[in-house]
């Protein structure tokens, strides 16, 4: 499972860095830094308490997470929900001088 999560995480752009025996993902938008999760080298399967703890980290709700990792919701979908919860606050468009 930790294998397949780690594909999809790089299918939505999370760049990963290693440190010890973690992977670490990070997700930009916009060059600002949004948010992280982790997950270990080992194989081992993510429990429940896994997907809530990497789902907080992620900054979104639990079953939400499920549907991104499962591939049912696209990385756009994923800025969506950050948007609508107000982790992304949306850059307002430089408006044009108008002529007079």
């Amino acid at each position: 499972m930790v294998n397949q999560l780690i594909k999809i995480f790089w299918k939505r752009d999370l760049k990963k860095k290693t440190k010890g025996d973690h992977n670490f993902f990070e997700f930009w938008h916009n060059g600002i830094f949004i948010t992280k999760t982790k997950t270990s080298h080992n194989s081992q399967d993510i429990d429940d308490y896994l997907i809530k703890a990497m789902s907080s980290q992620c900054k979104v709700d639990k079953s939400f997470f499920k549907e991104f990792a499962n591939c049912s919701k696209s990385k756009e979908q994923y800025i969506a929900e950050l948007t609508k919860s107000g982790v992304i606050i949306p850059i307002p468009e430089k408006a044009e001088n108008s002529k007079k």
